[in-house]
Parts: C-alpha cells; sequence; structure tokens
C-alpha cells in the first residue's frame, strides 16, 4: 500500500508549485505568505551544476531544523554534567549532554578535571573567536559570582587539496572538516547586593532565582551547569543548582496560573538541600543545630528538610520558622513522605523575610517519617481518641507564648504524669523525635485553608 504522507515534505505541509513567481510575490508583500529564511534547500534535478553553496545551505537547513526541535522539547541538563569542587581551584565534571536554550547541542563523552584558571570568561572567549574586542582579566584577580556553562562550538581543520575551477587557475589548499565541540566558560553573574558573606549572598541569589523568578541573564547559546562563587581565582562554594536545570520538567508548571516550572522547582528543593546539609555538617562542628531558617536562607522551597534539634521536645515549640506561620508536627510512614512531598512542590516557595500578614497565612506540616512497626510499637492507637482523629501537636511559637513562657513555672515532670492524661502521647511523640536517624526532618507546605477547616472541625468534635 502507497502512503499518502511525503515525509520530506510533512503531512500538513502545502505544494505551491502551480503558483507562479508573481502570485507568490504578491502574497508575500500582502504578508499571507510568511517565509522562513533559515528553511530553504536546493531543488536537485539532473543536469544540474552542484557548487559547495548548495551544499553548505543544505547543511545549514538542517541545522536550524535540529535547533528548532531540540528547542520545542524544552532546555537543560538530559544526563550527567555534575559539577564538584575537587580541591582549590580545581573542579571535576563528569559525562553528559544537554539542550541550549538556542536548541544546539552540548556533550562530554567523558569526565574532565579542569582548573579554574584555565576557563575563559565569555567575553574572552567571544574575543578569540573574533566577536568582540574584550580585555583579558588575570584568572588570579577574579572574585564574585560565576556561572560555569558549556558553549557549543566549531572550528575548521584537516587541510586538502583545492582543485582550480577555471582553466587558467592554480591548486591551492583548503581546510576540509567542520569539528563540532564545547568550550568551558565562565559568565560572570552580577549580583544587586553587596552582601559579602559566601552564605549570605548565596540565600539571596535563591531568592532571586527561584522565588522572584528573575531573569538569570544566562545567553541562550550556553547550557548552564553550576554557580561558582570565586575570591582571587580559589573556588569559595560550587551550587549547580541554582542555574541548572533538568530537560523534561521545563513545561511541567500550572497552566495559565503563573506557577514555576517543573524544572524550576525541582532545582529549588535540590540547590535547598546542598546548601542546608553543608551548613548543618558547618554547625554540628561548633555543636549546635538549632537556629533559625531566616539567619541562612531568604526563602525556601515548599518542601524540603529541616534540623530535629530546632524542635524542643520538652515543650514542642519550633525554633526554624517564623514566629507567625502555622507549624503543625505530625508523624507519618515511610512510604508517604514522597507523596507529601511531590503534592507541596505545586505550593509557591516559602518566603521567610516576607510581610508578617503573609507569613500568618502559610501553614506548614512537619513530618516525621517511621516505619509501621515503630508506630505500633508507640501504641499511638491507644490514645484516648483515634490517631487520625487526634489534633497534631502545635509546633510555633509567637511573642505571646513567649512572655507567657517566662512568667508561667513549668510543672515538674511527675505532675505532668498525674495530672496530664496526654502524658503518654507527648512521650511518644518525643520518642519518635529521638529515633530520627539522620537528625533531619522535613517539612511540606500545606493548602492553608484546608488545613485551619480541619484544625476548626476537630475543636467542634471537642467542645462536643
Amino acid at each position: 500500500m502507497t502512503s499518502l504522507v511525503d515525509p520530506t515534505l510533512g503531512p500538513d505541509r502545502a505544494s505551491l508549485e502551480d503558483l507562479s513567481p508573481g502570485e507568490i510575490h504578491d502574497m508575500q508583500r500582502e504578508g499571507t505568505l510568511v517565509v522562513d529564511a533559515r528553511r530553504a534547500r536546493s531543488h536537485y534535478f539532473d543536469g544540474r551544476f552542484l557548487a559547495a553553496r548548495d551544499l553548505l545551505r543544505e547543511q545549514t537547513y538542517s541545522l536550524s531544523r535540529q535547533a528548532d526541535l531540540s528547542s520545542a522539547g524544552a532546555s537543560g541538563v538530559i544526563r550527567g554534567l555534575e559539577v564538584r569542587a575537587a580541591s582549590g581551584r580545581r573542579l571535576t565534571i563528569s559525562a553528559g549532554h544537554g539542550v541550549t536554550s538556542a536548541g544546539e547541542l552540548a556533550a562530554l563523552d567523558a569526565p574532565i578535571v579542569v582548573e579554574v584558571d584555565g576557563v575563559s570568561e565569555l567575553a574572552q572567549l567571544d574575543a578569540s573567536f573574533g566577536l568582540s574586542t574584550a580585555p583579558a582579566t588575570p584568572p588570579s584577580a577574579r572574585t564574585g559570582l560565576y556561572v560555569l556553562a558549556l558553549r557549543p562550538v566549531e572550528y575548521v581543520t584537516r587541510p586538502i587539496v583545492k582543485y582550480p575551477t577555471t582553466v587558467d587557475g592554480r591548486r591551492s589548499s583548503e581546510l576540509a572538516d567542520i569539528v563540532e565541540g564545547v568550550a568551558l566558560t565562565l559568565i560572570a553573574y552580577r549580583d544587586d547586593t553587596a552582601e559579602r558573606d559566601p552564605g549570605k549572598q548565596r540565600s539571596h541569589v535563591a531568592r532571586t532565582m527561584f522565588l522572584e523568578q528573575a531573569a538569570r541573564g544566562i545567553p541562550p547559546e550556553t547550557l548552564p551547569l553550576a554557580m561558582l562563587s570565586l575570591e582571587r581565582g580559589h573556588v569559595r562554594w560550587v551550587d549547580p543548582y541554582l542555574v541548572r536545570r533538568e530537560i523534561g520538567a521545563e513545561h511541567g508548571g500550572v497552566v495559565g496560573f503563573g506557577v514555576a516550572s517543573r524544572a524550576l522547582r525541582e532545582a529549588h528543593l535540590a540547590q535547598y538541600d546542598g546548601q542546608l546539609r553543608e551548613l548543618v555538617a558547618e554547625r554540628q562542628a561548633r555543636g549546635g543545630l538549632r537556629f533559625a531558617a531566616a539567619d541562612h536562607f531568604e526563602v525556601l522551597p515548599p518542601a524540603g528538610r529541616m534540623p530535629a534539634a530546632a524542635i524542643d521536645p520538652k515543650d514542642f515549640t519550633q525554633h526554624f520558622f517564623p514566629a507567625q506561620m502555622t507549624v503543625d508536627l505530625t508523624i507519618v510512614t515511610e512510604d508517604e513522605v514522597t507523596v507529601l512531598v511531590e503534592e507541596s512542590l505545586a505550593l509557591p516557595p516559602i518566603d521567610v523575610r516576607g510581610d508578617a500578614e503573609d507569613l500568618d497565612f502559610t501553614t506548614l506540616q512537619v513530618l516525621i517519617p517511621m516505619s509501621r512497626a515503630s508506630l505500633r510499637r508507640l501504641r499511638l492507637e491507644t490514645t484516648p481518641r483515634p490517631l487520625r482523629l487526634v489534633p497534631s501537636l502545635l509546633v510555633r511559637r509567637k511573642p505571646i507564648d513567649v512572655l507567657n513562657a517566662l512568667t508561667r513555672r513549668a510543672p515538674a515532670p511527675s505532675a505532668i504524669v498525674t495530672a496530664n492524661p496526654r502524658a503518654a502521647i507527648e512521650a511518644a511523640w518525643r520518642e519518635a523525635l529521638a529515633a530520627v536517624s539522620d537528625q533531619l526532618l522535613w517539612f511540606v507546605r500545606r493548602r492553608t485553608l484546608e488545613l485551619r477547616a480541619t484544625e476548626l472541625f476537630a475543636e467542634g468534635r471537642r467542645g462536643t
């Protein structure tokens, strides 16, 4: 059976062979026919003289269509290309490939180790290709934020004989092969803050990237891999996910509602988790994991980790989130954490330095993941009410709570056991907190009105 579709034309592309050149010109003049100058290819037929320009136009046509199709599938890293600091001025980059915003492919066939001093800045790379005349900056003087990126490049090599095209012409030589590759480059990132503390500057950039979703100023012909903080040529920190985006998630946002793309939300979660773990490792050496998020971060993802030490098991107050937020502590089975985190990623980031009115309508849940066997051992189901109806222990501390704590004397533990019927369940909560293996808990942002309606319903049940 003969196919009705010509794959060289496309199923919906019509031929205008029956129109005269004058009619085509009139359609162009009237704006009813729009021509893409990049996609002109040679019309081959027997008896036609073939010149180099015809084959060059064929290459340009194929490359243009390839770039258009690649950019239609989003841009970012497809696989690998992970950047890590080795030592001092050295960086390691794993093998992998990705697509730039312009639709160009960028690939590394094998892992490489590079010296930061040997990586040219983008302006200098352009100058070497004759695209600009930027002065060279001494690598040892580089200080500030830079984006490490791959830029697709090409060059011509392998000289061969060029035969004359006229009777009286002479032989000469010409380079025969166009070789494609990628060049490592540094792009200076202009931060709008004078903050010099590396950690706070990093948090400010995260706010710009993930909360404000400001333009990154990264040229579309490059594939960003990581952001570097340099101090006179030395690497202070490497953060891939401030600029790295995973391909395939770029168009995963909610259409028409201004929600960040899936790639941006996943990058925020990964970037925050990496920065938090570095902060925890640093503070562990100093012996203190109880700190406020606003001391080190400006914006948090809608789900992420937090130190378990931020919750005081004596009175179930928390020190991590702003006091105006509604924060609940709850226990979930380990296999439910992924689902809860996935649900929360559709919600906006958490601006921990926002207005008090906005913070008051931000509701979070801190999760203690446990196995079902541990839940049975803690016997939480034997409390006076079923676990699903028992309200979560409130772990927020507002200014009035601080004042009450200063003016009220806490009862002795023995008095709590005898006078408070909830002593057993509070002891179970404390045991659950103490059983956290890696000293990190999960938090997830929840829909505020949904959880507050649940609280009101629970209070009504208790009143009846």
